[in-house]
């Protein structure tokens, strides 16, 4: 089995990493995806917006019905700071004869070498970048690089946008834009 891993803060997902996860589906032949909720990001001084749970919860509205992409909550149920190496230790642990491929976005790749263990953390799974067409990166770590389609509004930009009131139509699925609203999250603009 060809398993890819994807993970990030997620706060809120949005859209765009919907179409990134289907994108990068396809175009591998993966035959299933996990997105992978961090805890404590490690290049992040400030945790995540939204509790755990509700990031959760956001990204099962988002991914529901969508075959061959699951929900990994391995970074939230250890908690601390997630670190990628000991998720695909987990991962592969828990599969280990199949194929692994981590998804990096290109803004990633550069900062790669200050990754914990990432020299190990090539032998566990192929890296596959993401980049937009026409985009530039370093891709001395990737063993492949796969254009996406490009969604220019960050889960930054949408949780500002949240707080102040402004619209985020289309930027969020349905039923994640539903949710945010019924528990009043990013602020009371929403």
């Amino acid at each position: 089995m060809h398993i890819g891993i994807l993970g990030g803060s997620f706060d809120p997902v949005h859209i765009g990493h919907v179409v990134i996860a289907r994108s990068i589906s396809e175009h591998l032949g993966l035959d299933r995806l996990l997105v992978v909720p961090t805890a404590l990001h490690p290049f992040k001084t400030d945790g995540p917006a939204a509790s755990a749970a509700d990031r959760v919860r956001m990204l099962e509205l988002a991914f529901a019905g969508l075959d061959g992409i699951e929900i990994d909550t391995t970074e939230i149920r250890r908690g601390g700071i997630s670190f990628t190496v000991d998720t695909l230790r987990d991962i592969r642990s828990r599969f280990p004869g199949d194929k692994l491929s981590l998804i990096v976005g290109a803004d990633t790749v550069d900062d790669f070498e200050k990754w914990k263990d990432h020299s190990v953390l090539v032998e566990l799974a192929d890296v596959v970048v993401m980049t937009r067409p026409n985009e530039e990166t370093e891709k001395s770590s990737a063993r492949h690089v796969v254009d996406v389609p490009p969604f220019d509004v960050s889960a930054t930009e949408i949780r500002a946008r949240l707080e102040s009131g402004a619209s985020v139509e289309g930027l969020l699925p349905p039923d994640v834009l539903e949710f945010i609203r019924g528990r009043r999250l990013y602020g009371t603009g929403v």
